[in-house]
């Protein structure tokens, strides 16, 4: 499932900024909230990638239903049929 917390990061901080950006309508302020969420992560790193692969797709007139989602190959596959 795309954007879940995966590496079980956890902060308190990052909870509380998270909350008060989401209501946050001053644009200044909620600039404010978001830098000190990078200040945070980035002091804490609760991820660092160790590589990045290049997205691909592919093609064929038979495949229905792949690839139909900014997910592309890294998508589900569950409802991908072949054409007769």
């Amino acid at each position: 499932m795309a954007f879940t917390n995966a590496s079980h990061y956890s902060s308190p901080e990052v909870d509380q900024l998270f909350a008060q950006i989401a209501v946050e309508s001053d644009a200044t302020r909620r600039r404010a909230l978001i830098d000190r969420f990078q200040e945070v992560v980035a002091d804490e790193l609760p991820v660092l990638p160790l590589m990045l692969s290049k997205p691909v797709t592919v093609y064929n007139r038979r495949v229905v239903g792949h690839t139909i989602d900014s997910a592309g190959v890294q998508g589900n596959f569950a409802e991908v049929w072949l054409r007769g």
